[in-house]
């Protein structure tokens, strides 16, 4: 009953992280990424949940009731759906598929193993079965420039890049947890030691 609002909001949230993106603007998505949200549900009033509220849940009437019905063989088709409809929309496609897996990334290494049931707070990338023509999220790729690194690294809450070395270091065990419960194959989800240049971080101007 509630799949189009979990579409729209899905969509605008990676409108919104998509925009900020193209405008350097990387302490506005730390802020909304570290914010918590608060929202009431049927049964329970003063709920609340981290930027994962706009990504929650898979969109069952999408990638269960119209991929049975016509008999669809596609990996996403909330990812089918957006790619159209970005085609006529301020924002293109590849701009969008790039913070689903930005926003995937930051809240992985956000999480802690000692928090229960933590997986459901990373944010799931539906678009990334588009990632896979792309050489890589700009954002993270550029991080090989000490001016982009100094411009990023709010987003990981470092000061150095051996301080984000030792903290994708520090993500590893709990990546590989998390990775042996999703589809990574047909959902083209980048370990994150290859979606970060870790060797040459910060090594040229």
């Amino acid at each position: 009953d509630w799949d189009n609002y979990r579409f729209i909001c899905y969509e605008t949230a990676l409108c919104l992280i998509a925009v900020l993106i193209r405008y350097g603007r990387y302490a506005e998505i730390a802020h909304l990424i570290d914010s918590t949200y608060f929202y009431e549900r049927v049964t329970t009033r003063n709920s609340y949940s981290g930027i994962t509220v706009f990504n929650d849940h898979y969109i069952s009437s999408l990638e269960e009731v119209r991929k049975r019905r016509l008999q669809l063989l596609r990996v996403s088709l909330t990812a089918d759906l957006m790619k159209e409809r970005a085609e006529d929309g301020l924002v293109d496609f590849d701009s969008l598929v790039e913070p689903d897996l930005l926003l995937h990334y930051l809240t992985l290494i956000r999480q802690r193993e000692t928090q229960p049931h933590w997986q459901s707070d990373v944010w799931f990338p539906r678009l990334s079965p588009f990632a896979e023509h792309l050489a890589g999220i700009p954002v993270l790729q550029k991080l090989v420039s000490r001016r982009h690194f100094d411009r990023v690294k709010i987003l990981f809450g470092v000061s150095e890049p051996d301080k984000l070395v030792t903290l994708l270091g520090q993500c590893a065990d709990r990546e590989a947890t998390y990775r042996e419960g999703v589809d990574t194959f047909s959902y083209v989800i980048q370990p994150l030691g290859r979606a970060v240049p870790v060797d040459r971080l910060a090594s040229v101007p």
